[in-house]
């Protein structure tokens, strides 16, 4: 020991660094159980690719074509359902369709879709016409918000909110 300066004995550096050094190996020893597990880290920020089955089992009904909103007051809304087994089907907003499609990931590919011929008095062929063709250039879609959104490479060809089932 060595004294200090107010006469008191204070133990050396060499058996006080030892002191801490015991405590603190004590302080991370917890009565021989394991530490607890190290948390998994955050999830990250992006969201995951949608898969086929945010497709599934919803009527979702077009809203916009080309970035032109659709007018459901002359008729039908144009819809889409995809079913189990790569089957799709719907409504032109007047004729029945109904085709293939593949999903894997955030890539779709519909089509081609057959429709029945219907005259349809309330409806301009060249509507019915542009959603086909929207429908079958679709490369890729995203569902956020009860919305799908259907593009052709980066463009946005199709919007549909969800329907309901069946």
């Amino acid at each position: 020991m060595h004294p200090s300066s107010s006469g008191r004995n204070l133990p050396s550096p060499w058996l006080a660094a030892r002191r801490l050094a015991l405590v603190a190996g004590l302080a991370g020893c917890s009565a021989g159980q394991p530490s607890p597990p190290v948390p998994p880290p955050p999830p990250e920020a992006s969201s995951p690719a949608p898969s086929a089955q945010a497709l599934e089992g919803t009527r979702w009904e077009l809203t916009e074509l080309r970035g032109a909103a659709v007018d459901a007051a002359q008729g039908t809304r144009p819809t889409l359902e995809f079913l189990p087994g790569g089957r799709a089907s719907g409504s032109t907003g007047c004729n029945s369709m109904n085709g293939s499609y593949e999903a894997s990931g955030e890539s779709l590919r519909l089509g081609p879709m057959a429709t029945t011929r219907r005259a349809c008095a309330n409806l301009e062929p060249s509507a019915e016409q542009a959603y086909l063709r929207a429908l079958e250039a679709t490369t890729r879609y995203g569902v956020a918000g009860g919305e799908l959104a259907l593009y052709a490479g980066s463009e946005v060809v199709a919007r549909l909110r969800r329907g309901g089932g069946g």
